[in-house]
């Protein structure tokens, strides 16, 4: 497939919000920043207190993309063309992992058992997204322990619907 995903697009004047620190006048050249006055300079360090550094006033555009670029799949190369669009847009992951503790309300147990078919429907997002074979996500999947509740326990729920 011919896939090209925007990770973000950034004013580096400004951030709203802000998901790490503004980058340096050095690591702006290193992204290929090449018409700063003063690349070699570096921003003010960051303050005490946990208050962020100042962004350095720039009209840098960051823009950060992820292309699997290959010969079959793009065989011409990606042309890019300067807009007057400066809308920012940042994507964001959450991950969630499993609660590994022991279980000790019902709602943990009745947790442990939903995580399955959690995985599972993970795993079909996951490979349908990407192409991946389904074999091989669900081999990379956490293995949940059975139910530990002892015999009786597990019994009783079954028969007052907990």
């Amino acid at each position: 497939r011919k896939v090209a995903f925007m990770e973000y697009a950034w004013d580096m004047a400004n951030c709203d919000p802000c998901s790490a620190e503004p980058l340096s006048q050095t690591e702006l050249k290193q992204a290929g920043v090449f018409w700063l006055d003063n690349p070699d300079s570096e921003s003010v360090p960051m303050p005490s207190g946990g208050f962020r550094r100042p962004f350095p006033s720039s009209s840098v555009f960051i823009t950060r993309l992820h292309v699997r670029y290959t010969r079959d799949k793009f065989p011409e190369d990606l042309v890019f063309q300067e807009t007057g669009n400066r809308d920012t847009f940042q994507g964001r992951y959450v991950l969630r992992h499993e609660f590994t503790g022991e279980p000790k309300c019902q709602a943990a147990y009745q947790y442990r058992r939903s995580l399955p078919r959690r995985f599972e429907q993970q795993a079909q997002n996951l490979a349908r997204l990407t192409g991946w074979n389904i074999q091989d996500v669900r081999k990379r999947l956490p293995q949940i322990e059975g139910d530990s509740r002892p015999f009786w326990q597990r019994i009783l729920s079954t028969l007052v619907g907990r």
